[in-house]
C-alpha cells in the first residue's frame, strides 16, 4: 500500500512560487526574442510612456494595438513551440 504524504503550507507555498518562478523565466526568454524586432520596442517604449504619463488609461490598455500584437505573437510562439516539443507542449497546458 503507497504511503500517503501530506506536504506542510510551506512546501505548498514553496511549490507554487517555483511554479511562478518558472513561467516568469520563461515569459522572460519569449518576451526578449520579441523585443529584438526594434519597431516592436518603439511601440511599447511608448506605450509605458503614455501610460506612465497619464497619456493613456490603464482601462484602455485592453484595447491598445501593441498589447494585442504582442498577445497574439506571443500564442503563436505558444504554438509554434508545442509543435515541436512535448516539453514545451505539456508545460503551455499546465499553465494554461
Amino acid at each position: 500500500m503507497p504511503s500517503l504524504t501530506v506536504l506542510s503550507g510551506k512546501a505548498v507555498k514553496r511549490a507554487i512560487r517555483a511554479h511562478y518562478l518558472m513561467d516568469s523565466a520563461l515569459k522572460v526568454l519569449l518576451l526578449k526574442k520579441y523585443v529584438s524586432q526594434e519597431d516592436e520596442v518603439d511601440d511599447l517604449r511608448n506605450l509605458y510612456d503614455d501610460v506612465v504619463h497619464h497619456r493613456t488609461q490603464l482601462q484602455e490598455l485592453s484595447q491598445s494595438q501593441t498589447l494585442c500584437k504582442l498577445k497574439t505573437w506571443m500564442e503563436q510562439q505558444q504554438i509554434a513551440l508545442s509543435e515541436v516539443s512535448r516539453t514545451a507542449k505539456l508545460w503551455f497546458q499546465y499553465t494554461g
